[in-house]
């Protein structure tokens, strides 16, 4: 009797409470007002994911790694960072593709075998593929070629990025915004930061447009 495929359920099913777990131990929100400025910079500049966590736990690092990742994204949606949605959108679809790539794939090697096969020539059909292998293996080389450019991109604008954001960076960030009349500290809630950083940020943008216009007038 083959226990292996009972064994990877089983492991799964293990693997995914620990996971469920390590979730209700952590902070998942940025909305959380107990999720402070100081235990975010310090997973952002010094990677200390473990900060994640309410109670210190020995949870593997994926887990962090995935928590964090669902924050990232909750802060370019609640800070309107729209380049952030961008690579976003790119990735997913990286992935499609790729995912589209694997299904051709086996829509080749099930031609090899049954050439009449109706599921793959309604598939192939409903997708404006020739119905070939070289039909297929042409959309492949189209798919490869996508993918290699999206991830072509990604990599440019990775290299264009400026260096890791360091604890200077926001300890200026701070100064600028108690500065301007804003209070703002490593103690404050990170949603009331980004709330704070929105408002600030569309101050400028405001005061840059009404400079613009009477530059205009002028001329």
């Amino acid at each position: 009797m083959n226990i292996k495929p009972k064994l990877n359920s089983t492991v799964e099913k293990i693997d995914s409470a620990f996971f469920t777990l390590c979730r209700k131990l952590a902070y998942t929100s940025l909305k959380d007002l107990n999720f402070k400025m100081r235990r975010y910079i310090s997973i952002v500049v010094d990677n200390k994911f473990e900060r994640l966590l309410k109670i210190r736990l020995p949870f593997p690092k994926r887990y962090l790694f995935a928590i964090f990742a669902t924050l990232q994204k909750e802060y370019a949606e609640l800070s309107g960072n729209k380049e952030y949605a961008v690579k976003e959108a790119r990735s997913e679809q990286i992935m499609v593709l790729a995912r589209k790539h694997e299904v051709l794939r086996a829509c080749g090697v099930v031609l090899t075998i049954v050439p009449d096969n109706k599921d793959v020539l309604e598939f192939l059909e409903k997708n404006r593929i020739k119905a070939t292998l070289k039909g297929i293996e042409g959309e492949m080389k189209n798919l490869e070629m996508r993918i290699t450019e999206l991830k072509a991109i990604d990599k440019s604008e990775k290299k264009q990025d400026v260096g890791k954001v360091t604890i200077e960076d926001y300890s200026k960030i701070f100064a600028v915004l108690n500065k301007n009349g804003y209070k703002a500290d490593i103690d404050m809630p990170v949603i009331d930061f980004i709330q704070t950083m929105k408002v600030y940020k569309q101050e400028v943008e405001s005061h840059n447009k009404e400079m613009e216009k009477l530059k205009n007038r002028r001329k």
